[in-house]
């Protein structure tokens, strides 16, 4: 970092309770503040679930306030650090994936996008959503956003073969989608692309760190639903 004129940390929800060890991050914009005297940014952050900072300890309060300036995605995460007092003027912004533009595959007929976990909430999918549903769409798409997605996926295409698996790599060249079609949604982006690209959907959250996130984009105006599988038709 020596010679750094300055130091970002780019939007995602990596900053929580779930990863705490993902506080490195900040002693390091710290640590580049007071040893480098670069400017130090945070843009499209999401910083939930956290808890309140110990006041017989200063190092959080000096790690938030070393940024120039900060800007969260959500809510949740703005009222933390006001309440908080760890950063009283930050900034109540976007996530970042919204500076890159929503490229769009066109399609003829319809598609339904899954995006699932390899968790209980997914298999809660897999089991009991309706196969007259799901053969009502001309065609299937599976994200899979992470490596631990796969093993969700392996599980959808006992009951559903016909699946085509499509990795992020592929999904951010550009997303095959049209106004007819619908996603069920457990992560994050997906459901953001999806709710940008026009598409009616469903998430499924199943802890309060996707709550805070699925959350965000109801608030922003987002069509989908936190539903019942079963009840699809």
């Amino acid at each position: 970092l020596e010679g750094a004129t300055l130091f970002h940390l780019h939007g995602g929800g990596y900053l929580n309770s779930k990863w705490p060890t993902h506080g490195f991050m900040l002693g390091l914009a710290l640590w580049a503040k007071e040893n480098v005297g670069c400017r130090v940014v945070g843009t499209g952050l999401g910083l939930g679930p956290l808890r309140d900072p110990d006041p017989r300890d200063d190092t959080a309060f000096r790690a938030f306030r070393a940024f120039d300036l900060l800007e969260v995605r959500d809510q949740w995460s703005y009222e933390f650090l006001v309440r908080s007092r760890l950063y009283p003027d930050a900034i109540l912004g976007h996530d970042d994936a919204f500076l890159q533009p929503a490229r769009v595959e066109q399609h003829s007929g319809s598609t339904l996008h899954l995006s699932l976990r390899q968790d209980d909430a997914a298999r809660v999918v897999t089991k009991w959503i309706p196969q007259r549903f799901v053969e009502s769409f001309d065609h299937h798409i599976f994200w899979a956003c992470t490596g631990q997605d796969s093993a969700a996926y392996a599980e959808l295409t006992k009951r559903f073969p016909y699946f085509n698996i499509a990795a992020t790599p592929a999904l951010l060249t550009a997303v095959p989608a049209s106004h007819q079609d619908f996603m069920v949604a457990q992560r994050f982006h997906p459901h953001l692309m999806g709710a940008r690209l026009g598409m009616q959907g469903m998430y499924r959250s199943g802890s309060d760190y996707y709550d805070a996130k699925h959350g965000l984009l109801a608030d922003l105006g987002s069509s989908f639903v936190e539903g019942n599988i079963g009840e699809l038709t």
